[in-house]
């Protein structure tokens, strides 16, 4: 891809899954000073929704869930966010998870067959 910077490669992810310190945050990526901006779908609105969320690792964002993520941003902003929010904490804990970057948009599927069957709680 040109004219793109790479994000995190997957050997960089393998060893801070084996990491030790597993709360330890990553350094610069993609030459942005969060440590999250190297995951295909964060960008600045996301990486700030993070730092008001607390999270600050791919460790701790490993352990999170998207529906945690989404109804504590939206009590933390005292307002209802677009559900596509939920599609970009999923596919970004996703990538975290197992190193696969999906699009958010192939999460929305997933969000709305759960909101169908009632299995999201409404704020």
């Amino acid at each position: 891809m040109k004219g793109k910077p790479p994000g995190i490669t997957p050997a960089r992810r393998a060893r801070l899954a084996k990491s030790t310190d597993t709360d330890k945050p990553l350094r610069r990526v993609r030459g942005l000073r969060h440590p999250l901006a190297g995951l295909r779908n964060v960008g600045p609105a996301t990486c700030a929704d993070f730092d008001r969320l607390g999270i600050s690792s791919l460790a701790q964002l490993a352990r999170s869930d998207p529906d945690e993520l989404y109804w504590r941003l939206e009590t933390i902003d005292g307002k209802r966010h677009d559900p596509c929010v939920w599609d970009v904490f999923a596919a970004a804990i996703f990538e975290a998870q197992t190193g696969e970057a999906r699009a958010w948009w192939t999460f929305t599927p997933i969000r709305k067959a759960r909101a169908q069957r009632g299995e999201l709680r409404a704020r």
